[in-house]
Order: C-alpha cells, then structure tokens, then sequence
C-alpha cells in the first residue's frame, strides 16, 4: 500500500520498536512470563503488556495487568477442543488468571491471537477494530521468540496508528490542536466497542502517560502524512488543524468511518458469547467495573447467570439510558 512505501511510514518503525523494548518494571512479570512459556511452549511466538497497568498515571488501586499472546497456530495449544475451534471466529481467545501462588495472588487477562490473525487485523484492511484499536496504542514486547517476529509485530503497530489517524481525521467535530487530534485517535477503539468508562477521560489518561510516544508517532508521522498528502494543514497561527480536501468529500470519507465503526460494534458484541466461555468470572468481571467506575452494585442471581446473553440486555438497555455505558 502507498503509506507503507512513505517515508513517514518508514520513520515510524523505530518509534514504535524504542517504545515496545524499554524497560517495564514488576517484580510479577517474571512470573507471567514463565507461566505463557510453559503454557505455550514452542508455539509462543510473543508477549505484549498493554492496558491501565502499564502506567502509574493510568493505574488504579484495581487495576491488574492485560496480556496479548502472538501463537503460530490455535489448534496445537494445550485449551479445551472448544476453544480451539472458537478461535477462527472472531479473534483474539480471551482469558481471565487469578491464583495465589506461593502465598502471592496474581491476577491477569491474556488475549491469544496467532500471527496470520494478527497480521489480518492489523492490516489496512481490518475485519473490525477490536484488535488493531489495541495495537494502536503504546505496549511493552516482554518476549518475542526471534527478529523476524518484532519487526512483523513493528510492522502491525505502525499500520494499526496509521489506519487509526487517517480515519480519525475524518472526526474533527471542529478545528483541533494536534494534541486534541491525537486524543481523538486514542478514542477511535472506544468508539467502537461498549464501555463502563468515559473513554473521553481514559483517553487523555493513556495520552499523559505516554505524550512523547504519542507525539512523535502521531503528531510527527502520522499527521506528516496526512498533511502530504494534501488531506490537512496546520495554520501556524492557530496550531489549528484544518480539511484541505472539499467538503463533500469529508462527508463521504465520514460515512464511511461511520460504516465501519458500526460494524466493528457488532462483531464486538458477537465476541461476547465466546468471552462468556472462555474467561472465568466474565459477568463478575463486568458487575466489578461497573461498581469500580459508577458505584452501582447489580445483582445477577444464579438463574439469570445461566441465561445472561438473554436476559442480560434489559439491564444494559436501563444502564446505557443512564448514560453508564458509553
């Protein structure tokens, strides 16, 4: 594809690999890391951290780490024959750990993905935007097996910031700073999936956690582009960013972010009875955050829980009419 080719493309690959291979602190990870190596053997091809955790400025006194785990193949995994065969539908396989271990409680979600999911995800040509919204944002490679892999992992986290920006560009509600754009970008996952939080607050959160990151792979590259290729300018006496394109075709290119975003809603949603099989506690989990974030304690009793995918919808109508999901 034409981008890949750009300079600004090219210029972004070492970004991106500084920020996935510094340092990342814990005295837990160590263990994490040896339990997917065991658990995956030879099949484990790499190890990302991402998520709240990954930063004291995002962190919270609940948080626990998340996890994306690169296989070459679903079905020579030591999972269930089920989850083996729910793999192909609709990727990533979520996961939910939590056990003490030596007297030490660890508590953990792991996504398992195989490369060629992982590539077709974060192509420029996504399925939806479950995947690549994650990949568009700052992780940490605990592991990767060789070079061959970090560069393919490189390659799909520079395609996942530039599909991201040059779709969010189509978003301006009015002129924005590139900081505000690039805020925007951060949302552009959210905005296609159900959320307990106010993605609008976690996305200038992950943006202060990681600004020059951001910036440089955003404001410098991605924005680069965009400007080269005739899409926006920056009016240096406003540091405002403004269309250079007409105006009807902003609205065809809105349509069409529209369009896919609604899309990546449903198979969103359509991932939910699968993440009902494979993670432990799923319901739990959600009843959690939605106490964490809006001090709302709902009750689910054993009977419901069984039938959750049906009954469930009544309360998340009532809470989405009161504005807690996002």
């Amino acid at each position: 594809m034409k981008v890949e080719s750009s300079g600004y493309f090219k210029n972004s690959l070492p970004v991106i690999k500084n920020q996935l291979l510094e340092p990342v602190k814990g005295d837990d990870l160590d263990f994490y890391i040896s339990m997917f190596r065991e658990k995956f053997g030879d099949h484990l091809l790499a190890i990302l951290h991402y998520g709240s955790f990954l930063s004291e400025v995002t962190r919270k006194k609940d948080s626990f780490r998340d996890f994306f785990l690169i296989v070459d193949s679903y079905f020579e995994l030591d999972i269930p024959p089920l989850h083996k065969m729910l793999s192909v539908f609709l990727p990533p396989n979520l996961y939910y750990f939590d056990e003490v271990v030596n007297g030490i409680r660890y508590v953990c979600k792991y996504n398992v993905i195989s490369l060629h999911d992982f590539k077709t995800y974060t192509s420029f040509y996504p399925p939806d935007n479950y995947i690549l919204g994650r990949f568009s944002k700052r992780m940490a490679l605990l592991y990767y097996r060789d070079e061959e892999i970090l560069n393919e992992i490189v390659e799909g986290m520079a395609r996942s910031a530039f599909f991201t920006g040059m779709n969010s560009i189509y978003l301006l509600p009015r002129p924005l700073s590139i900081e505000e754009w690039i805020v925007l970008s951060l949302s552009f996952s959210y905005m296609a999936e159900e959320r307990i939080e106010d993605f609008s607050v976690k996305s200038r959160e992950l943006y202060m956690a990681a600004s020059d990151y951001y910036n440089t792979l955003y404001g410098e590259h991605v924005f680069g582009y965009l400007v080269s290729e005739g899409i926006v300018r920056l009016d240096n006496g406003t540091g405002l960013i403004f269309y250079q394109i007409p105006p009807e075709e902003i609205e065809k290119k809105r349509k069409s972010v529209a369009d896919y975003l609604k899309q990546s809603r449903l198979r969103t949603k359509a991932r939910w009875p699968k993440m009902m099989i494979t993670v432990d506690k799923w319901v739990d989990q959600l009843l959690w955050k939605l106490e964490r974030v809006h001090g709302i304690k709902l009750e689910i009793p054993p009977w419901e829980r069984k039938i959750i995918l049906i009954t469930g919808w009544r309360h998340y109508f009532r809470l989405k009419k009161k504005g807690k999901v996002h």
